[in-house]
């Protein structure tokens, strides 16, 4: 059986607010047809808490890069390679 397809959520915060409230209410809507990998831009994550922790999701920061535009690329990068999403999705 192969694991259910891989959203990867991209947004300049996941601090509570209302589209990572959106967010955070689709997720847990969508049960288990999905896995979610959520990077938040500025490394704040607090919306996690607003997950079921039920629901198949991995939450990232920035990785510490910040003011470096081509070191930022590169390790984004590295990361799409790695984690292979199925469809990214970008918000603002």
């Amino acid at each position: 059986m192969s694991s259910p397809p891989l959203l990867l959520h991209v947004l300049p915060t996941f601090a509570v607010g209302g589209a990572q409230a959106r967010l955070t209410t689709i997720i847990n809507a969508l049960g288990g047809r999905y896995r979610h990998m959520i990077v938040s831009l500025d490394g704040r994550l607090d919306a996690r808490a607003r997950l079921d922790p039920a629901r198949d999701v991995t939450c990232a920061g920035n990785d510490g890069v910040k003011n470096d535009m081509i070191g930022a690329t590169r390790a984004y990068a590295a990361h799409l390679r790695a984690w292979r999403p199925d469809l990214t999705l970008t918000y603002n």
